[in-house]
């Protein structure tokens, strides 16, 4: 096969040269001086020399983190204008671009190793190698007609006995790893990559022997990790799962274009995981991604894009070009410095209106409740997962909360590397919203959902840290959340140590830009001891109020992290004394903020006539009333009037009238003596009313018989479909309907419109 064809054929050159790119920045360059941590700059020469021994950056820790990985940065921009070099060539035919990008490589294949030998002094392959790898191999494949039989040779050589060669070696090793995560993380899948793409240039110039075992080592390995993340928990955030997987797109896209096969494009996690991710997990208004684990905010690039441009383009996938569309105002426009070689002139676009706002990603342990897909719209992130990636956090249980593009309750994401103390502020408990025993964070990840349910209006989810705990102290921890779309959160957490009395504290913060007032406006200082327990965080667009609801008196103080105060404050609630158990409830309200008399939040209290262990709370909301009760003793609970077995149940009143319920896993609800819904086999469900009709959302695992109540039918519908009037009944004077249905989700309109 001829070259070019890993980024693309020599019958699509036509198309590249009506793109008019052009590098002209990287054409006469003789250094290029990078900045790394603390301010260090260093400046390397051009074509690049093999470096050698570099002074730790001022302020960096070493003794905690190692030698500082300069060579990353370095190999990093070596590839990049390595790669623009002979993109420029390809796009303007002028050979000067591709004299200076063989200069380059014929430079690198002199080197003794392409990887830091401080960083790992046993030489093992890193993600310089990898980066150099992708640019020597860009440059042989690109300008392979330009060199001289002489330089091919020595720039062929130079790839397979400095990259190619000890990349295999070391992709044998990961590969044979007991440890799944450590065959899937960010090096092994960027090592990986470059292997592939290194075997595809130097294809039929090397001898088959070679170039078999460095493929098929690519192919198998991405075979396996397509099927792999389906099922594991292992997730580095979107940061680090972004570089890993975009890396990985461009050796598939490079796959089908040399052998004709779209069989890595038919995974699942390709063709439905990862769009749907992305989108499940940005902010609305075009607000950047959760940045759970070390993953940056802001002005950070966006994670997925090279990966839904190559999905986009190969599949079609309408979730990849939605989210193209909603990135762009955060991504540079392509210009002169950047090569956007897989673009999607008019990609085909599915809106996620289509979706449900909220969806459980259950292998990874997170969950996304959403109140729907507008600019103005709420994101609840929530985490709590078993994964062992070495990017991600001990934060399992931990949230945050974006309201209209402001990021309210926040998440460190990437810790500092200045000292071992800020990192571990970043890294483990302290720094995420979640709860703290006897001043300590979790030991293990060992987290996962336990439970998760989606409707209308409703939205319920559990998460299990248990087991992250240190087990002498701890043994048991489940977060309760309960969305009421689109107006509150209601969070209860259930603690519990192994008999001693503990001091739990439950943690929430923000950033720099959010500040603590008291819910009439009064600004709280850092370090303040607070005897409020309706608390607000402030940002310019959007705000979050917050009421504690349990513990009943609680000690609240204003916290901020000491030594850097890039971090910003958090409020920290405990019980005034030590106890072996405690809950802990909340209720958040995010709010927009209009500045035209802004509507003050729901408020909430505890119910009384508590049976069998429950917890009952009430919420007021403008001319709605809603009720509900987390089931935590198991069996039929009651609560001021509701008595139900479901594990969270939800009722809304307008005055005495009931207008709407939901409720999770149980087989009967009802409200002051009056049966609301019962099934013969548990169900989740959501009920409306709206005018003279009945909406029902059902979803039961099991068939099950079950009763509505409603007023008289006149016409019933399941999924759409009339219901013949043998197929159901109606007890008139219990005014209940009957009906039989399979497992599955069912939509039921009562008396809708004929």
């Amino acid at each position: 096969m001829d070259h070019p064809r890993i980024f693309f054929l020599k019958s699509d050159l036509k198309w590249i040269r009506r793109t008019g790119f052009e590098a002209k920045e990287f054409l006469n360059e003789k250094e290029m001086k990078l900045t790394y941590v603390g301010g260090k700059e260093i400046t390397f020469p051009l074509p690049p020399v093999e470096p050698g021994k570099i002074e730790e950056p001022p302020g960096f820790d070493h003794k905690a983190f190692g030698h500082y990985p300069y060579w990353t940065g370095m190999a990093g921009n070596i590839r990049r204008r390595m790669e623009h070099l002979a993109f420029s060539f390809a796009s303007t035919a002028n050979p000067s671009y591709a004299d200076v990008a063989i200069s380059y490589a014929l430079s690198l294949a002199d080197w003794s190793i392409w990887t830091d030998l401080q960083y790992h002094p046993d030489g093992s392959t890193c993600l310089d190698t990898c980066s150099l790898v992708f640019g020597v191999s860009t440059v042989y494949d690109i300008c392979y007609e330009r060199m001289t039989p002489e330089q091919r040779a020595k720039v062929q050589g130079g790839l397979v006995r400095l990259g190619l060669e000890p990349l295999y070696r070391d992709c044998v090793k990961a590969f044979t790893d007991e440890r799944a995560w450590m065959r899937a993380w960010n090096l092994p899948l960027y090592q990986h990559s470059a292997l592939g793409i290194g075997a595809l240039a130097v294809m039929g110039d090397v001898p088959e022997e070679g170039f078999s075992k460095w493929f098929g080592q690519a192919k198998e390995y991405f075979i396996w990790f397509l099927e792999q993340q389906m099922i594991s928990p292992d997730t580095e955030g979107m940061s680090y799962d972004s570089f890993s997987v975009d890396n990985a797109m461009v050796f598939a896209d490079a796959f089908k274009r040399v052998t004709g096969s779209d069989e890595l494009f038919r995974r699942a996690y390709v063709a439905d995981f990862l769009p749907k991710r992305a989108i499940y997990f940005y902010g609305p208004n075009n607000s950047g991604c959760v940045n759970f684990g070390d993953c940056g905010r802001g002005d950070y690039p966006q994670p997925f894009v090279t990966t839904m441009k190559i999905i986009a383009k190969h599949t079609g996938n309408g979730y990849a070009g939605w989210y193209l569309g909603a990135i762009r105002p955060r991504v540079p426009p392509v210009s002169g410095n950047e090569f956007d070689i897989y673009a999607v002139p008019k990609p085909s676009v599915t809106p996620p209106s289509s979706l449900p706002t909220s969806k459980v990603f259950q292998n990874i342990g997170w969950v996304a409740l959403r109140s729907g897909w507008e600019d103005d719209g709420t994101l609840f992130a929530f985490k709590c997962s078993s994964s062992q990636a070495g990017h991600d956090h001990w934060d399992q249980n931990n949230f945050v909360i974006n309201c209209a593009g402001e990021w309210l309750a926040t998440d460190v994401g990437y810790g500092s590397f200045k000292s071992a103390e800020d990192n571990f502020y970043g890294k483990h408990t302290i720094g995420h919203n979640t709860v703290l025993i006897d001043g300590e964070g979790q030991k293990q990840r060992a987290g996962y959902i336990a439970a998760f349910y989606t409707a209308p209006g409703y939205d319920y989810t559990v998460g299990d840290a248990s087991k992250c705990y240190d087990p002498s102290k701890l043994t048991k921890f489940l977060r309760y959340v309960v969305y009421v779309k689109p107006e509150y959160f209601l969070i209860l957490d259930e603690l519990q140590s192994e008999g001693s009395p503990r001091q739990f504290e439950w943690l929430l913060h923000t950033d720099m830009e959010g500040s603590w007032t008291t819910d009439d406006g009064q600004k709280i200082t850092v370090g303040e001891t607070l005897q409020a327990t309706n608390l607000v965080i402030e940002k310019r667009r959007a705000k979050l109020a917050t009421q504690i609801l349990l513990p009943k008196e609680p000690k609240v103080v204003c916290d901020q992290h000491r030594k850097l105060e890039v971090y910003g404050p958090f409020i920290r609630v405990s019980a005034q004394r030590k106890e072996p158990q405690r809950r802990f409830l909340t209720m958040l309200c995010p709010m927009t903020r209009t500045g035209k008399g802004d509507k003050g939040p729901p408020r909430a209290e505890l119910m009384d006539k508590i049976e069998n262990g429950a917890v009952g709370v009430k919420v007021a909301r403008e001319s709605l009333k809603d009720k509900l009760m987390f089931n935590l003793g198991g069996g039929v609970c009651s609560v001021d009037g509701i008595r139900s077995d479901a594990e969270n149940c939800l009722v809304t009143m307008e005055g005495e009238k009931v207008v709407g319920y939901a409720f999770y896993n149980g087989t009967a609800l009802a409200v002051d003596e009056k049966m609301l819904i019962l099934s013969s086999n548990p169900l989740s469900a959501s009920v409306h009313h709206k005018d003279e009709e009945l909406i029902a959302t059902i979803l039961l695992r099991t068939p099950a018989k079950i009763g509505i109540a409603s007023t008289k039918p006149q016409r019933v519908t399941v999924d759409d479909e009339d219901l013949a009037p043998q197929n159901f009944a109606f007890d008139t004077k219990r005014q209940i309907l009957t009906l039989w249905l399979t497992d599955g989700e069912h939509t039921i309109i009562i008396n809708g419109p004929k």
